[in-house]
């Protein structure tokens, strides 16, 4: 092991290393919490979640600005990538999310997904600067009542 704790071993350290990147989906404290403006959750197939967030691998997206709208035609009228009006400006949100069996194939929770998107409608920006890593902790009886 390095001092980092990474396995040095190039073969083993390239998978975990992988693992790693990948449960960096958690925002910074910044913009993990509610959103104040008028949210709005809708689920749609793979095809609809390609075109709206313009990835092909996406589970969902989020999509703010100052005007409310789910219409698919205004979405087409969108910039190529989801935009986002600035904060102070932003007074709605639509996250567009796959169904729940999608997102656990991916081996997510659809609860994850969500606080991930609600961050980018409080403001986080799409390179997704700061995230942190999704921990997993196994619950253990500690004996209280």
């Amino acid at each position: 092991m390095d001092r980092y704790g990474n396995l040095t071993d190039p073969c083993l350290s390239r998978t975990i290393n992988a693992a790693a990147i990948r449960d960096y989906i958690i925002p910074p404290l910044e913009y993990d919490k509610p959103f104040e403006g008028k949210l709005t959750e809708v689920r749609v197939e793979p095809d609809t979640i390609n075109f709206v967030c313009g990835k092909l691998t996406s589970l969902g997206c989020a999509i703010g600005g100052s005007e409310c709208s789910t219409n698919m035609e205004t979405l087409s009228l969108r910039h190529p990538s989801p935009s986002y009006a600035p904060t102070s400006a932003r007074r709605c949100c639509t996250i567009y999310m796959v169904s729940d069996e999608i997102i656990a194939s991916r081996g997510w929770t659809t609860e994850i997904v969500r606080r991930h998107e609600r961050a980018h409608c409080n403001g986080w920006p799409p390179s997704h600067p700061n995230s942190r890593p999704l921990i997993h902790i196994e619950p253990i009886n500690i004996g209280i009542e």
